[in-house]
């Protein structure tokens, strides 16, 4: 008795550890184009609208379309299965990534890592939410995003000493003859994904909570999901609407401040790289941490709405920090902004998976998951970078307004993120109070 007392223990922990470091390789890979825009900008002669491209359109487009028939897979199939053939998918066009000379190329290796990575967090959401309980949910989606905070640090501490290291030279690689620096890093990050497919493998697959999990059905919209959707259509078309000007400002500031402080400041790139590299280590493991214990916090004092409401506080946050850009500018105040920035958005990701695992019935999680990723992904990762090379391109016609485009563009969406999710808030509660009876 023991014994299964400690693998009912052990398991659950195991599948979260496994998650974890599956989480730290997915963002790695998905970031780890931001600081080496320079180079491939230089290398492959692009504009900033083709590395917007690259970093946004190329990866959330197909990320999100993917993602719909992996959330309906998820739904139906083996959830570790689906994540296996992800983690290998994504690794392996991350290794492509690193050959290929041509802006052509390298957008067709980026749509590759978008497809791959579309499994893992219908995945993950659908298999948390049968491992842990709701009141746990919060914490244990916290861990899993400190992981993609771990993975975007170390996404500009390995380019950054990379790129140090190698500097304007040619690394001469077996079998494939000279290597730039941006080539490199894609290749030693690619290989290195690929063994996590393998340990993924070793996970076991829970037993679904809800009993009408898990049938199959034919398409990615069936009949039940689609009258779901029909019937709360406004309600969530609100919350992805939040969701999608939140995306805007995390990824878009993501792709772009790390080039704004090289264009601007001129850091060197392994200077940068360390230094936020080590801000997003820290406050990724704090905020992944301690945001799903205050998303979990707010839920038990107001059961409705509290994990809807720390999501809208998300907004107020988000324009202030960014008008401390266009007040105070300079190294230091850009540096501290950045810093509460990345801060922000740890302490703010556990809310959004959290949100639709606890509205949403378990055997529509993984589509709804998917659902919300490709209008977040399109419009925010799609949007946000490109957005911000608009303005700085076509709008101010200067490479030193980086800064003001990206505050710019995060003080509007401050303002629309907080207006739709203030509007959602009013219709949640019943549906909520609906899912808690569900699971009682």
């Amino acid at each position: 008795m023991i014994k299964v007392g400690n693998d009912e223990y052990r398991r659950p922990l195991y599948a979260l550890s496994v998650l974890f470091v599956a989480w730290i390789f997915a963002y790695l890979d998905r970031q780890i184009l931001g600081l080496m825009a320079s180079e491939i900008k230089a290398d492959l002669v692009l504009s900033d609208i083709q590395i917007s491209l690259l970093q946004g359109l190329s990866f959330s487009v197909f990320f999100g379309v993917a993602g719909l028939f992996a959330g309906r897979l998820v739904d139906s199939k083996n959830r570790r299965t689906i994540i296996v053939i992800g983690i290998f998918v994504w690794s392996l066009m991350t290794l492509a990534s690193g050959l290929v000379t041509s802006f052509e190329g390298l957008l067709i290796a980026r749509m590759g890592v978008g497809i791959g990575e579309a499994c893992l967090a219908p995945g993950s959401v659908s298999l948390v939410g049968d491992i842990f309980g709701p009141e746990r949910r919060g914490r244990m989606m916290g861990v899993l995003l400190a992981g993609a905070n771990i993975g975007a640090a170390l996404s500009v501490l390995v380019s950054g000493f990379i790129l140090q290291l190698v500097g304007n030279d040619m690394v001469l690689v077996p079998l494939l003859g000279p290597t730039s620096g941006w080539q490199l890093t894609f290749l030693i990050i690619g290989g290195a994904g690929l063994p996590m497919a393998l340990w993924m493998a070793t996970v076991r697959e829970p037993q679904r909570r809800d009993a009408g999990a898990g049938r199959a059905t034919d398409t990615v919209f069936d009949d039940r999901f689609g009258r779901y959707l029909a019937t709360y259509w406004f309600l969530f078309t609100l919350i992805l609407a939040s969701f999608a000007f939140k995306f805007m400002t995390a990824y878009g500031g993501s792709a772009w401040l790390p080039t704004a402080f090289r264009r601007v400041y001129g850091i060197e790139p392994g200077k940068l790289g360390l230094i936020v590299g080590c801000m997003t280590l820290v406050t990724g493991l704090v905020g992944g941490i301690a945001g799903g214990a205050l998303s979990d916090r707010f839920a038990e004092r107001d059961p409705a709405n509290g994990r809807l409401r720390l999501f809208q506080l998300w907004f107020f946050a988000q324009f202030a920090i960014f008008a401390v850009i266009i007040v105070t500018p300079g190294l230091v105040g850009s540096m501290i902004a950045y810093g509460l920035f990345l801060l922000a958005i740890a302490l703010n990701a556990a809310s959004t998976y959290t949100i639709l695992s606890e509205l949403v019935p378990a055997q529509f999680r993984g589509r709804m998951t998917a659902l919300m990723l490709l209008v977040a992904n399109v419009v925010g990762l799609g949007g946000g970078p490109l957005f911000i090379a608009l303005l700085t391109d076509r709008v101010f016609e200067d490479e030193q307004m980086l800064f003001k485009s990206i505050a710019i563009m995060a003080m509007v969406c401050s303002i629309c993120g907080w207006f739709t999710m203030h509007l959602a808030i009013k219709g949640a509660a019943a549906l909520r109070q609906l899912r808690i009876r569900e699971e009682a």
